[in-house]
């Protein structure tokens, strides 16, 4: 295994996601369990604690929830209006992790 040189946070959905998800489609309910069984992890840069790892996720605050959110419901239509950091940090919780290991020798590949 090998250490890298990155942190990273995991982004985990509150109760107001799980109810977001069920008034938009009530026919399949998501539990706050489901929901959070397989959060977003994002790679940042090396921080010097959890608080630069914070001010990170909070400048990108409106990326990151719609790109949660776009995760569930791909029409913007039916997106929440007027998210705020104050809605991000109400819908997600934010894990932070400062020792990042992989466990693979292949290089990591990336997608846009």
């Amino acid at each position: 295994m090998f250490i890298i040189n990155r942190d990273a946070v995991v982004l985990k959905g509150k109760k107001p996601v799980v109810d977001w998800i069920n008034s938009i489609d009530p026919e399949n309910p998501v539990s706050l369990d489901d929901l959070r069984e397989d959060s977003t992890v994002i790679l940042l840069p090396p921080c010097n604690g959890k608080e630069e790892a914070l001010f990170i996720v909070e400048s990108n605050y409106e990326a990151l929830f719609f790109g949660e959110i776009e995760g569930w419901i791909a029409d913007e239509s039916m997106w929440p209006e007027d998210v705020t950091l104050e809605t991000f940090r109400e819908w997600f919780d934010v894990e932070y992790h400062s020792m990042i290991f992989d466990a693979v020798e292949e290089d990591i590949e990336k997608e846009e």
